[in-house]
C-alpha cells in the first residue's frame, strides 16, 4: 500500500501540470482544512485514488446552448423548460461565460442554470428528459444510468460509457458528439414522439439498470475479473 501511495503522489504532480486537466482530485489537494486533516489523519500515506476534472464542461454546456437556439428558431419550445445542473466548483468564468451565451440568443425564460442542486433525485423526477452532453469520453458516465434507473428518457452523446450504458432507441437515445445540429434534431425528435412511448423507453431503461448495473451485480462481475487474473 505504501507504494501505491507514493505512485498515486507522483501521478498527482503530473496531471497538475497536464494541459488537459482542470483539477486533481486528491486528499492533499482540497480546501486548506480538508488538506491539513488528511496529513493528521493519513499517517501511512495519502491513498491510491486519484480524481480528476477534464477540459470540456463547458463547451458540453455550450453545445447544449446551441441546439436549444436552433430548437428556439424554428418555434420549438413553447412548452419547454430546461437547466443545466452542476457546480462551477469555483470556475465562475465559466459560469458566467454561459450565462452570456443564454442571453445572447434570449432563452432566459427557456433555460436556467441549477447551481448547487444536490438532490438529484428530485431533478431526475421532474424531467421529462435527461440529457449528458459531454464532449470527452467518461468511463461511466453516472448520469446516463442514473436517468434510466429514475425511468426516465435520456438523451447521451455517442462517446464513452454511454455507448454501452444506453441502448441506443431501446433504453434512450445517442447523438453525434460534439454536433449540435444532431443534438437538436434529437431533441425535436423525442419532443415530438408520444408520451406513451417515452414511458415504454423508461421501463426498459430501468429494466437495463437493473439486470446490468446494480452495485451487486457491478462487484460481482468486477471481482470475478479479478479472480480471471489471479
Amino acid at each position: 500500500m505504501k507504494q501505491h501511495c507514493e505512485n498515486a503522489e507522483k501521478v498527482v504532480k503530473f496531471l497538475k501540470k497536464h494541459k488537459e486537466v482542470t483539477k486533481v482530485i486528491y486528499s492533499t489537494e482540497h480546501d486548506k482544512h480538508i488538506a491539513d486533516r488528511a496529513k493528521q489523519y493519513l499517517s501511512g500515506g495519502n491513498g491510491p485514488m486519484i480524481g480528476i476534472e477534464v477540459k470540456g464542461g463547458i463547451e458540453a454546456g455550450k453545445k447544449f446552448i446551441e441546439s436549444l437556439n436552433i430548437l428556439n428558431k424554428k418555434n420549438l419550445l413553447k412548452n419547454v423548460s430546461a437547466l443545466i445542473i452542476g457546480g462551477h466548483q469555483g470556475r465562475v468564468d465559466y459560469r458566467n461565460e454561459l450565462i452570456k451565451m443564454i442571453k445572447a440568443y434570449e432563452l432566459e425564460d427557456k433555460l436556467l442554470i441549477a447551481h448547487g442542486l444536490s438532490k438529484m433525485p428530485v431533478a431526475y423526477s421532474i424531467a421529462n428528459l435527461v440529457l449528458s452532453s459531454s464532449i470527452e469520453p467518461e468511463s461511466f458516465g453516472r448520469v446516463s444510468v442514473e436517468a434510466q434507473s429514475m425511468e426516465k428518457p435520456v438523451l447521451a452523446s455517442d462517446i464513452g460509457g454511454s455507448l454501452e450504458t444506453v441502448v441506443n432507441n431501446k433504453t434512450g437515445w445517442l447523438f453525434k458528439n460534439n454536433d449540435a445540429n444532431d443534438l437538436a434534431s434529437k431533441i425535436e425528435m423525442i419532443i415530438k414522439t408520444e408520451q406513451n412511448i417515452l414511458d415504454l423507453i423508461g421501463k426498459q431503461g430501468r429494466k437495463n439498470v437493473k439486470e446490468n448495473y446494480t452495485r451487486e451485480l457491478m462487484v460481482s462481475r468486477t471481482l470475478e475479473i479479478y479472480g480471471s487474473l489471479v
